[in-house]
């Protein structure tokens, strides 16, 4: 599994668990669809979207500043996973994806 797809799932399998979107897998996720405001498999609220801020923050020293940048990152999955790999150090990402 490429490197991106790998922390894709994770981050699915994370929010998820943290949303309690129980009914909800990462393969019912296409990493296309939008994260906020689509028809998608996911139906996240604001609380959510705090939810998913605190993953990124905690797994991978990472700050998303101002609400512009927030829906440019949070748009997708596919735009999370640039994001991440783009601005997280290597260190933190070997360590989530062991």
């Amino acid at each position: 599994m490429e490197k991106k797809e790998q922390l894709i799932k994770l981050i699915q399998e994370e929010l998820i668990d943290a949303t309690g979107l129980f009914d909800v897998t990462p393969e019912q996720i296409d990493n296309d669809e939008l994260i906020f405001g689509g028809e998608g498999a996911l139906e996240l609220d604001s609380l959510d979207a705090l939810e998913l801020v605190m993953i990124l923050e905690k797994n991978f020293n990472v700050k998303i500043n101002g609400k512009s940048a927030s829906r440019k990152v949070f748009k997708s999955f596919n735009t999370v996973g640039d994001f991440i790999l783009e601005n997280s150090s290597s260190e933190d990402l070997a360590t989530y994806l062991k």
